[in-house]
């Protein structure tokens, strides 16, 4: 087995190793080479800074991370760690982690970041022996059931060009993780798309999502807090719903925000993954 970064490596060999890795996962996680080429534009992906162990050629073991000024500190977010299932139980991810910590540190990173399944207790207990600590718990969330559209006088949804995010951070209890995060919407550019809610031409609510109308994700969304418990979110998803083919999802809420989780379950959605965030200092 060898140790090394990916910046060299085909895509085609990277996908395949991810796809290997999460083989026997919880949900389908397959990926494409198209679709790994826009995920490493869309998470500011540094294949010089992710590790892979390598047996014969084949990708058996990965990390892939993110590199971002997130709060004026360069962080590295792990966007995805797997080690195929014959290679398990070789310590392959300590190994992984020996191999690019200091690498992190040489390049001025100064802090690195995960999400990890909430019942995937052998992962939590590798990341707390590297270093991670639990920062917050993530809910995710689906709809079930359509939502009623109700008309509302004095409301419009617009598609946005630009978006003033000094007021969109307005509209936030807590801070999106890196998948949703406001670095991540620009690096993506015209692949999302930005709608915003108007009352009396007013912009009081924003929802950013995929543009496919097969893709049913919600990236970012809010509702100005003078203008909340009067219907508007509720009329700003079920138009959504509307535009939309599948379920609406939503990623990695914030478990300590009770006022989406009340809003999300009013509309049927169901929580059907918790994860928990992790952090580690360098």
């Amino acid at each position: 087995m060898k140790i090394k970064t990916l910046e060299n490596t085909p895509i085609a060999t990277i996908v395949a190793g991810f796809n290997l890795g999460f083989s026997d996962y919880h949900f389908d996680m397959t990926r494409t080479a198209a679709k790994e080429i826009e995920l490493i534009k869309k998470d500011g992906k540094d294949l010089s800074l992710s590790p892979a162990a390598f047996d014969k050629g084949k990708i058996i073991g990965f990390i892939h991370h993110g590199i971002d000024i997130i709060d004026g500190i360069k962080t590295a977010w792990n966007g995805g760690t797997a080690v195929a299932p014959n290679y398990r139980g070789q310590k392959i991810t300590m190994q992984l982690y020996d191999f690019i910590l200091p690498k992190l540190k040489a390049a001025e990173v100064q802090t690195t970041c995960l999400e990890v399944l909430k019942g995937n207790v052998p992962a939590i207990h590798v990341y707390k022996k590297i270093g991670f600590q639990i920062t917050r718990t993530l809910d995710c969330y689906k709809s079930t059931k359509p939502i009623p559209l109700i008309e509302k006088q004095n409301l419009d949804i617009r598609i946005l060009q630009t978006i003033d995010w000094s007021l969109i951070r307005s509209f936030q209890d807590w801070r999106p993780t890196w998948q949703n995060n406001e670095e991540k919407i620009k690096r993506s550019g015209e692949a999302l798309q930005m709608m915003g809610l108007f009352f009396d031409n007013q912009l009081v609510g924003y929802c950013i999502t995929d543009r496919e109308k097969d893709s049913g994700l919600i990236y970012q969304y809010g509702i100005a807090k003078a203008f909340r418990r009067r219907g508007f979110g509720k009329y700003f998803f079920a138009y959504l719903q509307k535009e939309k083919e599948g379920p609406l999802k939503l990623i990695n809420i914030d478990h300590g925000d009770e006022s989406s989780k009340s809003f999300l379950e009013a509309l049927d959605f169901d929580c059907f993954i918790q994860q928990y965030q992790m952090e580690m200092a360098l």
